[in-house]
């Protein structure tokens, strides 16, 4: 398992642009390898936390499908790159998905 956390200094707002594209452009399948994603908001902008099956796996995602959102949305990918914290999951469990009612 692979996992990372990314510090992102833009607000809540530029997350729920991001994920609309994301997921726009994922449809209804899965990202291939995807167990956990959580973003919230922090005091210096978000974070997302993910665990993946494998680092490769999360590799192919951002650059197939969030590097597109991105383009899709007018941001260069040339801006500076988020702090990110990698880590290797001791454990996950995922006994369902929650959806929140409002973004």
């Amino acid at each position: 398992m692979y996992g990372y956390v990314l510090q992102i200094n833009e607000p809540i707002e530029a997350y729920n642009a991001l994920h609309k594209e994301v997921m726009d452009l994922v449809g209804s399948n899965d990202p291939a390898g995807l167990l956990v994603h959580l973003a919230y908001a922090t005091d210096r902008g978000y974070q997302i936390v993910e665990v993946w099956e494998s680092k490769d796996q999360a590799d192919a995602f951002n650059r197939d499908i969030v590097s597109q959102a991105y383009t899709r949305l007018g941001i260069p990918m040339d801006g500076p790159a988020p702090d990110v914290t990698e880590f290797e999951p001791a454990d996950v469990i995922t006994p369902r998905i929650y959806t929140p009612t409002s973004r």
